[in-house]
């Protein structure tokens, strides 16, 4: 992906999340306070995480901001240390995890970053990379691992699954999906399984 074409993907995004703005804005719900597109989100002890993403003319934010729903107010936490978009984060066994991504939107930049932050500390640490490095990945978690799955690269899309174990520090991977894809989206089915779906194409 040429800069260029970073860039213009970068402004869309921005526009987007501009829009998206003023409507909470319109609905009485406190704003994000940091412009950006291509971020990623979470759920951790109640609270609403967004975490990096593409700001100001394509470029990366490593904002990390927490949304309290009861009170209706955002904060600003500690900076993720490897600023990105197209990243996934979930929350496991206490901490978030903000996984994969890439740099000003450009694919061919993939990062196999694993990050993961203690709100009690207000404080990031590195952890164990994720083996693939990919972006515009999803991740889910079940049976107290953060699985991750597709992503996309200058090659085309990833139909890898790879899950990270906290306690033990590292990852195992696992069946590969029968279809490639990025930006998917996963949710837990039922009983012990996961399910995604996405875009088959790159770009």
């Amino acid at each position: 992906m040429s800069s260029a074409v970073s860039s213009r993907a970068g402004r869309r995004r921005t526009k987007c999340t501009n829009t998206i703005r003023r409507a909470i804005v319109g609905s009485g719900l406190a704003a994000l306070p940091t412009t950006r597109g291509a971020l990623a989100a979470a759920v951790l002890d109640g609270k609403i995480h967004v975490v990096g993403g593409i700001g100001w003319r394509g470029r990366n934010t490593p904002a990390h901001e927490v949304y309290d729903p009861a009170a209706n107010r955002w904060t600003a936490l500690a900076y993720v240390p490897t600023a990105r978009d197209h990243l996934a984060v979930a929350a496991v066994s206490g901490r978030l995890y903000a996984v994969g991504g890439r740099i000003d939107g450009n694919y061919s930049r993939n990062l196999a970053s694993n990050e993961a932050y203690d709100p009690a500390t207000n404080s990031w640490e590195q952890r164990a990379p994720m083996p693939t490095a990919r972006s515009g990945v999803a991740a889910a978690v079940l049976e107290g691992r953060m699985f991750v799955f597709g992503g996309e690269g200058p090659a085309g899309t990833f139909n890898q699954v790879e899950a990270y174990d906290p306690g033990s520090n590292d990852w195992s991977r696992h069946a590969r999906m029968p279809t490639a894809r990025h930006r998917p989206w996963c949710c837990g089915g039922r009983g012990q399984d996961l399910r995604h779906l996405g875009r088959t194409d790159a770009g």
